[in-house]
């Protein structure tokens, strides 16, 4: 049974990708939430399948909570992530095919200065928020980068004005690359990945590198030039990713080198196992809730209004993902350090499979809504493809999300990054055109039977 459900899922992956490919001959969101949907759902069940002692952290996860991992459960597990592939298939092959080539260069040279001005606004209101975190931590305005691993979830929680301003840092970063690479200032774009790597190394958390990998990675590959080269700087934050739950043990960042003297095994080991590093938190409790007696709830359907308010305006309290990664762990846990959350639990607790597939309808609907975008020819389709690649980290992260989550993740970039930066282009294009139209006409040309 196991054989044949994470067969099929594996399947239905690589046709998705497959059709995605040859529908845009490019990267789409959803060939990139299909990467990740096997990423995070297919990898760990495959390894306690066949490697067993890979797959240690996912056992004592389940057997924590007092569930056993066996193959049955794994299956109606894998039954319902090759169900959320299955609609993001069959959406793929409903689409039609593009006619026009993939942009793989930006050109208008006014959209890339006002793209680029509106980054560096976002990456200062963030510095904002690094400088007012640290002042709250220990009155110091680099007292971020000298926090503790296990004070920085309570941090965030107590100041979400700070967290929030933090966000805007990564969201500038995130259009800032994409402009960047695809506009050929591929030292611009390392240099940011480079820094947001350091970043977030300094506040003890993964989630900045992983992100600005994400639309790296992206972008460099939908511009599909000199990718040895960009690999190179690719492979090094990879490699600091991979071991960032190592080097978070260092009280800040002037103390990495001693600390990297002394905890090198610790490191190599953490490099030498990826899988166990955070993919195994998502499959986890996906794994619990599936396999739980849960009672069906439009819980998840109510929460989607309360997440889209700030937390710094109002306070939500627990919402359905907390209280099942509290249910899960038990007194190890604290909000701001889960196991991660799945539109597929959603889905699950709405109404079992049935509500898997509507959830999946949802998360991949807006995903093709942003891919048809971005194919749409016109004198905007360089913002649309902007907007395309900065959002392949919603739609990887997004299978390990609340659809809640990413609906406001997704609408909070809107506001913020993606219409300023649109009304501005536009408004400068406006002027260009009103500038040009105000000219004086030249002469008109006389033939030569007017001459007299």
């Amino acid at each position: 049974m196991f054989e044949f459900s994470f067969f099929t899922f594996v399947v239905l992956v690589w046709l998705t990708v497959k059709r995605e490919y040859r529908r845009s001959n490019g990267i789409t969101l959803i060939s990139v939430f299909s990467i990740g949907n096997m990423i995070y759902f297919g990898l760990t069940p495959a390894l306690w399948f066949w490697a067993r002692d890979s797959a240690v952290r996912f056992d004592n996860y389940v057997s924590d909570a007092g569930l056993t991992v066996d193959e049955t459960g794994l299956a109606r597990l894998l039954i319902a992530a090759a169900l959320f592939q299955f609609i993001g298939l069959c959406v793929s092959l409903n689409a039609s095919r593009k006619k026009d080539p993939a942009v793989t260069e930006f050109a208008d040279k006014r959209f890339i200065g006002i793209a680029i001005r509106m980054g560096l606004v976002l990456i200062a209101v963030g510095l904002v928020g690094v400088v007012l975190m640290g002042v709250k931590y220990n009155g110091h305005p680099w007292g971020l980068y000298e926090i503790a691993y296990v004070e920085r979830a309570p941090l965030a929680r107590d100041n979400p004005l700070g967290a929030f301003l933090l966000l805007m840092l990564m969201f500038g970063a995130t259009q800032l690359i994409v402009v960047f690479v695809l506009s050929g200032r591929i030292f611009y774009a390392v240099t940011l990945l480079f820094a947001l790597t350091i970043h977030g190394l300094g506040m003890k958390s993964k989630f900045p590198i992983f992100w600005v990998l994400i639309v790296f990675l992206g972008a460099a590959i939908g511009r599909r030039k000199n990718l040895v080269r960009i690999g190179v700087p690719f492979i090094v934050s990879v490699l600091v990713l991979g071991a960032a739950s190592v080097l978070r043990g260092a009280q800040n960042l002037a103390d990495l080198p001693d600390y990297l003297s002394t905890s090198g095994d610790a490191v190599l080991i953490a490099l030498a196992s990826p899988w166990e590093n955070d993919i195994p938190g998502p499959v986890s409790i996906a794994y619990y809730v599936i396999n739980s007696n849960v009672d069906f709830t439009i819980q998840p359907i109510l929460e989607i209004p309360l997440l889209l308010v700030p937390r710094f305006v109002v306070d939500r309290g627990q919402v359905l993902s907390d209280t099942w990664q509290e249910k899960m762990m038990g007194y190890d846990y604290e909000p701001g350090l889960g196991l991660g959350w799945s539109p597929i639990c959603d889905g699950f607790l709405l109404g079992g499979y049935v509500g898997v597939a509507l959830g999946a309808l949802a998360f991949v609907g807006i995903a093709r809504g942003i891919d048809k975008l971005a194919a749409k020819p016109g004198p905007s389709r360089e913002f649309f493809v902007m907007v395309m690649y900065s959002s392949t980290p919603f739609f990887v992260y997004g299978v390990r999300e609340s659809l809640g989550g990413l609906i406001k993740q997704l609408l909070v970039m809107t506001l913020l990054v993606w219409l300023p930066t649109y009304y501005f282009a536009q408004r400068k294009r406006r002027m260009k055109v009103g500038i040009v139209s105000a000219l004086p006409s030249p002469p008109a040309r006389l033939d030569r039977e007017d001459i007299p």
